[in-house]
């Protein structure tokens, strides 16, 4: 991978180290704690991205959509939501809208999504654990946050960084 930590592994270890959220390995476990722990609308509902299109449902109907690819990434959003909520304070509006189309979106939406702190974290788990969702590699990962550059994408190698360790001493 592109990836080299020769470059900024002492950079790191100047830096505190950071907190990161591990998700279940266990793809049940994963639905489970995001149907449980996803924040929803006074209604129990949430707003979701389908393959049939924008829908409004539960969780449950939701996470039955994912493909098991995202299960972490996702799981990580709703540990997120119940142990760093500071991590979404005004993040939904910060990133602006997004089309429905991820392929419609703008570079400066794009930018503004991936550099929400929790997307910062959730992309440097999947890019750790090298998972290929449908729609993004790992190397698609490193290559938009490396387009972004400057903090955001120092962050992101610092959370790539812990989550390794985190992995590799599992």
């Amino acid at each position: 991978m592109k990836l080299l930590f020769e470059n900024w592994r002492k950079y790191l270890k100047e830096e505190k180290s950071i907190k990161v959220i591990m998700p279940p390995t266990d793809l049940q476990q994963a639905r489970d704690l995001i149907i449980n722990n996803f924040e929803t609308d006074e209604d129990g509902k949430i707003n979701y991205s389908s393959p049939e299109g924008e829908k409004r449902g539960t969780p449950a109907e939701w996470v039955k959509t994912l493909p098991d690819s995202v299960l972490p990434h996702e799981a990580i959003h709703a540990l997120q939501q119940k142990e760093m909520p500071e991590l979404f304070a005004g993040s939904l509006e910060g990133a602006g809208a997004l089309p429905t189309d991820w392929d419609e979106a703008t570079d400066k939406q794009k930018e503004k999504y991936f550099s929400v702190p929790a997307e910062i974290m959730a992309f440097a788990y999947d890019y750790a654990a090298n998972v290929t969702a449908p729609d993004a590699t790992p190397e698609d990962i490193y290559n938009d946050y490396e387009k972004i550059g400057g903090e955001v994408f120092e962050k992101f190698k610092k959370y790539v960084e812990t989550y390794k360790e985190k992995l590799d001493n599992t």
